[in-house]
């Protein structure tokens, strides 16, 4: 065929940026339809027409709509239905950027967590770090890994209620202030500060000042060991009404049998 107004099926596919598998695929189950087959030779054509249709073909797949869905819109050939249909599947792939951002927030979040926690995990035994204000959200719990567990579930349940996303800097807060005997007080997760402006009159939510604090690192196998140095410096030093914190760090995410930590615990020049 020779007439401007058609084109082959090879053509169609350059184009359109279709396989001509998909095109043949689509006569079949009979979405679009070629406008003329040469009863000779098979040869498939598509009409000028019909290249419009076959963007929102094209469009639409890579919006992940089904064939029924698209067979239903064609088969209505009712241009306020197409309208309609458009302005919906703009708004679904706006909701999916949305989404698609968050992800990828979230994965920027976790590769910076693994990225601090190595790097805080690299240095060995005491040493003292300066930190900035940092915020944190929190929740009690009672000693115990179960109790712990549920504590986190319920934070984890608060940081949805408040439309916060995980920041993969939690930990646990040691104090002996109310009982004069050190257990576990809190399970927290660090915000940010932007995050810590709108929910500051939380009762749940806080400020680590900023300041020198004296860090140590440790695994599951050495965490009693390591805590109980940090209390013999609390005794030697005379220090009141300390807080401990134990953030757990990111550096062998796969192990499930032990963790890593450091304690951070703020000490006075």
């Amino acid at each position: 065929m020779t007439d401007s107004n058609y084109y082959s099926i090879g053509e169609v596919a350059k184009l359109k940026g279709m396989t001509i598998k998909a095109l043949r695929y689509y006569d079949k189950v009979g979405l679009l339809v070629p406008a003329f087959i040469n009863s000779d030779n098979g040869y498939r054509y598509y009409s000028i027409n019909q290249l419009p249709q076959l963007d929102i073909i094209r469009l639409s797949r890579q919006s992940n709509v089904s064939i029924r869905e698209l067979k239903e819109l064609f088969d209505k050939a009712d241009m306020n239905f197409l309208k309609e249909y458009l302005n919906q599947k703009k708004e679904d792939i706006l909701r999916q950027i949305e989404r698609d951002k968050e992800t990828c927030s979230m994965i920027d979040t976790i590769q910076k967590s693994i990225e601090s926690s190595e790097e805080a995990y690299s240095i060995t035994g005491l040493s003292v770090k300066e930190f900035e204000d940092r915020f944190y959200i929190f929740t009690p719990t009672q000693d115990g890994e179960f109790n712990e567990i549920k504590s986190y579930e319920k934070l984890k349940q608060e940081l949805t209620n408040l439309g916060l996303q995980h920041s993969f800097q939690d930990g646990l807060i040691f104090s002996n202030e109310h009982t004069g005997r050190w257990e576990v007080r809190d399970v927290f997760q660090l915000i940010s500060r932007e995050e810590y402006s709108l929910y500051k009159d939380s009762s749940r939510v806080s400020v680590l000042p900023g300041g020198k604090y004296l860090t140590v690192n440790g695994s599951m196998e050495n965490e009693s060991e390591l805590f109980h140095s940090l209390l013999h410096y609390i005794e030697e030093n005379e220090m009141k009404n300390t807080t401990i914190y134990m953030f757990y760090l990111m550096v062998d995410y796969f192990n499930h049998d032990s963790y890593h930590f450091q304690f951070q615990m703020a000490i006075n020049d």
